[in-house]
């Protein structure tokens, strides 16, 4: 999860991207929330965010295999 300007914290914040996540992960039975990545007031301009980099790892170990967003154009822009 991501935010960078002000605006976006308000409508699409943080706690409002969670939600969604975990809404949609408990209508199905087979899926289980592994965790939340976020990366706060960073630019999506790199793919060097902290948050990013800890979740790219943990795909790369076999501990995560499916990745929810919010929307596709928020992982960079």
């Amino acid at each position: 999860m991501r935010v960078s300007t002000a605006e976006q914290k308000r409508r699409y914040g943080i706690p409002a991207q969670a939600d969604a996540t975990r809404t949609f992960v408990e209508k199905r039975s087979a899926w289980r929330l592994a965790g939340s990545w976020e990366d706060l007031g960073e630019s999506g301009s790199t793919t060097s965010r902290p948050a990013l980099n800890e979740l790219l790892a943990e795909i790369a170990a076999g501990r995560v295999d499916v990745v929810l967003v919010s929307s596709l154009d928020w992982h960079s822009q």
